[in-house]
């Protein structure tokens, strides 16, 4: 017969020092570990709450690559989930930027790829992700143009769930309707543009880029030279490509 105090430890203590066992395991990250991973995939890789127009011109030229080069929509899920997390937010005013307009010639044909340029003090890492995915395929670039852009709030694009062609097609015409919405710049600002690329193509051993950039700033400024009242400045600018020039022609020649 089982006595009273036995049954007592039994059915009273042993079971509570057992949650406290547990308890005290948990807040050491034991308890983790015994519970499959995809009990925890759901948090492993949290996104921002908030995404800004920049992001989504970024991610927009990353998915639009790569479904264009036999990239499929498992390739570009994140992206996926990124472009309808800032087509669903609540956006009151445009968002004013720059723009990089790639346009080269590949396998598929003339295509363009749009790229957010960074303000000053910012990097180029936007623009650098995109030449890096441009570089997995045989591409030549046919011309580098800078616009400003005026980034509309954007109506919800709901890619989760649509066919590849589908979401392509999306990306396509999303992409055609920023461009719809961008304007030159004035001449000292387009020659500077093109200088701080000239820089990042050199400084990222892209030939083609590099001479086409040297090219649009001579011309512009050579043009500037003429219409512009900050001489100063044209002169300043012209120096800057100067150096540059004698430097891309030393390091990358043709």
């Amino acid at each position: 017969m089982i006595n009273s105090q036995d049954s007592y430890c039994r059915t009273i203590i042993r079971p509570a020092l057992l949650v406290l066992s547990v308890l005290a395991l948990s807040s050491c990250g034991f308890v983790a570990g015994l519970f499959p991973p995809k009990h925890q995939a759901a948090h492993a890789k949290p996104y921002k709450k908030t995404y800004d127009a920049s992001t989504f011109i970024d991610e927009l030229a990353k998915g639009k690559l790569a479904l264009e080069h036999d990239g499929t929509l498992a390739d570009i899920s994140d992206t996926v989930e990124i472009l309808d997390h800032y087509t669903a937010q609540k956006h009151t005013k445009p968002a004013h930027m720059i723009l990089a307009v790639l346009e080269y010639t590949s396998a598929k044909g003339k295509q363009k790829i749009i790229a957010p340029l960074p303000d000053k003090g910012q990097d180029f890492s936007a623009l650098s992700e995109i030449t890096a995915q441009l570089d997995k395929f045989p591409h030549t670039f046919s011309d580098v143009v800078v616009f400003k852009a005026t980034v509309m709030p954007q109506p919800p694009l709901n890619l989760a769930g649509k066919d590849q062609t589908s979401v392509l097609e999306a990306l396509q015409a999303r992409q055609q309707d920023i461009l719809a919405s961008t304007s030159k710049l004035s001449g000292l600002d387009d020659a500077r543009e093109q200088l701080a690329l000239l820089s990042f193509f050199m400084d990222h051993h892209q030939k083609e880029g590099a001479y086409l950039c040297a090219d649009n700033a001579k011309r512009v400024l050579a043009s500037a030279a003429r219409n512009s009242a900050d001489i100063q400045a044209d002169n300043q600018l012209t120096q800057v490509l100067n150096a540059l020039e004698g430097r891309l022609r030393q390091e990358m020649p043709y």
